[in-house]
Parts: structure tokens; sequence; C-alpha cells
């Protein structure tokens, strides 16, 4: 401070006479500090994806195990139960992180959002899945008809003997 009553901050290189200098920051110290920082977030990735690359081989493990109980004991019928259960699941699993999503983004009111929306987007694409099937048997069905009426299998249906005449 100067007898002007004025602060002038002066920038240099050179330190003051009378003042102790701490030692300069090193650029290698510096540079250090960005590898060392660089490694952390390269070791933090490598272990994420090496923890998400061993849960799918598991997740595909299971659900190999689960898809395919009919064809390794010949249950049928439970393996129909096991795929419904499962869809139960993720169906559940999907509207619960939706509701989780949703409540991240915009509190109680987000969750009731997210899960409205995704049980809609199930919905309707559980009927378009529906209304699919249901054109692909009417199909079907046509073919296998106008099967029989060429091979002359309606004959007992339409009171001919069979023949086309």
């Amino acid at each position: 401070m100067t007898n002007d009553g004025k602060i002038y901050i002066v920038i240099t290189d050179t330190a003051p006479s009378g003042t102790t200098v701490s030692a300069p920051i090193n650029s290698n110290t510096e540079s250090h500090a960005k590898k060392e920082e660089k490694n952390n977030l390269l070791n933090h990735w490598a272990k994420n994806r090496i923890l998400s690359t061993t849960k799918s081989i598991g997740s595909q493990a299971v659900l190999y195990s689960f898809h395919n109980i009919g064809n390794f004991t010949g249950d049928y019928i439970t393996q129909a139960k096991v795929n419904e259960s499962l869809e139960i699941v993720s169906s559940l699993a999907g509207i619960g992180m939706s509701a989780i999503a949703g409540f991240s983004v915009g509190g109680p009111i987000g969750a009731v959002i997210g899960a409205s929306l995704d049980v809609i987007n199930r919905t309707v694409s559980s009927a378009f899945s529906i209304n699919t099937r249901m054109v692909e048997n009417r199909k079907t069905n046509y073919e296998i008809e106008q099967l029989r009426i060429r091979a002359g299998l309606n004959s007992i249906l339409d009171g001919s003997r069979g023949t086309e005449n």
C-alpha cells in the first residue's frame, strides 16, 4: 500500500525483497497429476466395463436356462409359466425403472408420469403385437382353407364326392 491510499497490484515473476518464496510449481508435478487423473478415469472405466460384461454374461446364462426349461426337461407347461413370469417381472421392473427416472427428474409427480408413460407404451405395444398375431392367424387359416379346397378335403362339409366337377 502506498501513501496515496490506493492499492496497486503488480504481477511479476520475481519475488519482492524481504519475502520468502516457496518452491515454484513444477510443470512435471502438474502433468503428473493430469496423468494420474487420466489413469484413475481409465481404471474406473475398465472396472465398470468388466463388471457390466460379467453381469451381462451371467444374465444371458440364467435367461438361457429359464427359456429352455421345456427343451431340457420336456415340461412345456412349466416353460410357458416361466416365460409368463419372466414377462411379468420384466414389465414390473421396466415400470419401476421409469418411475425412478421420473422421480429423479420431477419428484413424486415425475414418478407417476414416468410409470404412466411406461404403462401406456407397454399397452400400445401389446395391442399392436396382438393385432399382428391376429392378422397372421387369419392369413394362415385362409391358406389352410385354400389348400383343403384344392386337395378336396372339405368334401365332408360341402356335400360333394371330392371331385372338382
